[in-house]
Order: structure tokens, then sequence, then C-alpha cells
């Protein structure tokens, strides 16, 4: 999901383009966002996430997109059948992204003397969830617009330039 609207950024920018552009501004502002975002090292809007995670043998896991607002599912395993928790056998810190496990015993988990832990092996825990935060910071939100106008004037697009002269003076 994109932070802005081309109509926001077209009001931003105090651009007039016809809709016939659109299209190739949806796909600049996806760059945009992207390139934010890969250098941010976070997504800056909610959205479908799924981790697939090394169990290491601890009571905790952290999933990579924060905040997480729900988990949908936890499957443990490499291959089907997976054992699916219930909601009931963990909990989850929405601000950091760890989910830990509770103490009822599973089949899959070992249960040590200091707590259950996630089993260990490699991918072998799989989280379906929802993360990242339900507007973005209006700095991000500015730089977003800032990027799309590199982007979009650096292809020589600006509607202003209707020609060029190169005269002696």
């Amino acid at each position: 999901m994109s932070l802005i609207t081309i109509d926001d950024w077209k009001a931003w920018a105090r651009q007039q383009l016809p809709a016939t552009e659109d299209a190739e501004l949806i796909e600049l502002l996806a760059t945009a966002q992207a390139q934010i975002e890969a250098y941010c090292r976070r997504a800056f809007s909610a959205a479908a996430a799924t981790d697939v995670l090394d169990g290491t043998g601890t009571a905790i896991i952290e999933l990579t997109r924060t905040p997480i607002n729900s988990i949908t599912e936890i499957r443990l395993g490499n291959a089907a059948p997976y054992e699916v928790l219930a909601a009931s056998d963990y909990t989850f810190y929405p601000e950091t992204g760890i989910v830990q496990l509770l103490s009822s015993p599973l089949p899959a988990v070992r249960q040590v003397r200091s707590g259950r832990r996630w089993p260990e092996g490699e991918r072998n825990i799989t989280v379906d969830y929802n993360g990242g935060p339900s507007s973005a910071p209006r700095q991000v939100v500015l730089a977003l617009k800032m990027q799309l106008s590199a982007l979009w004037f650096s292809r020589g697009q600006d509607p202003r330039v209707t020609g060029s002269s190169a005269g002696r003076h």
C-alpha cells in the first residue's frame, strides 16, 4: 500500500498533469517508496507478512515487520503436516516484534526447567501476520514526495520545459 496518492503528490508538487501520465507516476511512486523503505530498513505501512525463521531453542522469536498488529498463524516444522499453534500458546509484543511461548506444554516444543523453547532447526517456524505502522511519520511522507519528484523530473518529464536553446550571448 502506498503512503501517498498520485493526487497528493500532484498537489504538493503543483503539477497539473493529465491522467494519461498516472500509470508512469504509479510505477515511480512504488519505486520511490521501495527505495525509502530499503534505506530505512523498515516498512512504513501495515501489510500481510510471512516470516520463516530458524528455531534457536530459545523462548522467543522476533518478527521483522513491526509493529505487529495481529498474528494469523504460527506453524512448526519444515514440511506438512505442520503443527499449528493456538493463540493461547504464545503472546506477542507489538512494538518489538517478539513472540514468546507461554507455559503450557506442546508436543513439538521442548519443555525445560526455565520454560518452553521454540524447536531448534533451520527455517522450521513460519509466522503469518499483519505488521507495520498504520501511518508513516510526516518526515517519511515528505521524503517520499521529494524522491518521487526526483525520479519524475530526472526522466525529463518536467512539463514546464518545452524546449532548449544553446545560443551565443
